[in-house]
């Protein structure tokens, strides 16, 4: 059995909701309230990172998070399937640390059974300075 909930006007009149509509209502009224009062809405927390060419800040969050991987790893470096849990698109992520910040990141080839795979090393001395990966 569907049950109608019923709300005023200005006028008075009553009319009758669905429970969708007033589950959708509340929703809205809900999500709408929590994104005002949300004072980071819009900012991104930077990665900082000290370099020998200067200080960088990497925003986008996937770079930033494939950085300091690379940064933990060391020189062991690090695969597409080590990180494979969020780094979909890990070839991707290093060519904007190569191109975008003017990183040194080597590619080493891996052979297995089937061809080979990528091994991502950081040769740029890097320290990070602040925010969160």
């Amino acid at each position: 059995m569907k049950k109608l909930y019923c709300e005023t006007n200005e006028a008075g009149s009553v009319a009758p909701r669905s429970s969708f509509e007033s589950v959708t209502k509340l929703i809205s009224e809900v999500t709408r309230v929590n994104y005002s009062k949300n004072p980071n809405k819009g900012k991104q927390n930077a990665l900082t990172v000290d370099t020998p060419a200067g200080r960088i800040a990497i925003s986008a969050r996937q770079p930033k998070r494939a950085l300091a991987a690379l940064i933990r790893a060391g020189s062991k470096g690090v695969t597409a399937l080590e990180l494979s849990s969020w780094a979909y698109r890990l070839g991707a992520y290093v060519h904007t640390l190569r191109h975008d910040y003017g990183l040194t990141i080597e590619t080493l080839r891996e052979p297995h059974d089937g061809g080979w795979h990528g091994r991502y090393v950081l040769h740029t001395p890097c320290q990070i300075i602040g925010g969160a990966a």
